[in-house]
């Protein structure tokens, strides 16, 4: 029996891959009697109990160089590691949360986007909150657009080159791109494309126009995200 044959059959009982188990052990994490004709590993009941508890705390995110303090620790202290793993681990499944929520953000956008006919337009009757300037050199601005991009908009008022921003407060009041509508108004409800390279190229004189053919003044557009395709 050579070395490989010993490590292939253990690392298969506990669904490890080999060089796993190499590595514990040439980090001292588990112990192995050795062979006196080959000084090959033999494992032992010891060798069992080490990869059971390596591998629990290593499921819980503790780091190796944690792991290999752990005998010296006393109960006070493995108490705490265990806190601390605890704490990773829930700041770990909220993130695995919002991505989830996000992923059903995106999917809901994706729902909306196969609703819009892009020749078909609707009037609804709409209080929009206020709109504050969006900018990628303002952190507020990122964490939004990164956490909720729906929330981001494309304001397009006339020959003015057009400018994003979000429904979110801003902390820079001096940045305040549009005020809230007091009271519900009507607005044509359609799909806005926007080269997101060349932002000037929209289909906004479509909204025009149909707006212009209703009999409404057309005042801005406002083009909440959707998707970036």
């Amino acid at each position: 029996m050579t070395e490989k044959d010993t490590i292939k059959p253990l690392a298969q009982l506990f669904n490890l891959a080999p060089s796993t188990l190499r590595y514990w052990d040439e980090e001292g994490l588990i112990h192995f009697e050795r062979s006196p004709d080959n000084n090959y590993r033999v494992p032992t009941f010891q060798t069992m109990i080490d990869i059971c508890e390596v591998h629990f705390y290593r499921s819980m995110s503790i780091p190796i160089k944690k792991i290999k303090d752990l005998p010296q620790m006393n109960i006070e202290q493995l108490e705490e590691t265990l806190l601390q793993s605890e704490e990773k681990l829930r700041l770990q499944i909220n993130q695995l949360q919002q991505s989830i929520e996000q992923i059903n953000e995106k999917r809901s956008m994706l729902h909306k986007l196969k609703t819009l006919n892009p020749l078909s337009f609707t009037i609804q009757s709409l209080a929009l909150p206020e709109i504050w300037l969006f900018s990628f050199a303002d952190q507020q601005s990122i964490q939004i657009y990164m956490a909720q991009s729906y929330d981001t908009v494309i304001v397009i008022d006339g020959e003015k080159p057009p400018q994003y921003g979000f429904f979110h407060r801003s902390l820079n009041q001096d940045r305040l791109l549009k005020p809230a509508d007091p009271n519900p108004v009507p607005y044509l409800h359609g799909l806005l494309k926007v080269n997101s390279a060349q932002i000037e190229d929209h289909n906004a004189q479509d909204f025009i126009r149909q707006a212009c053919r209703l009999g409404y003044k057309p005042g801005i557009l406002i083009g909440r995200y959707l998707l970036t395709a």
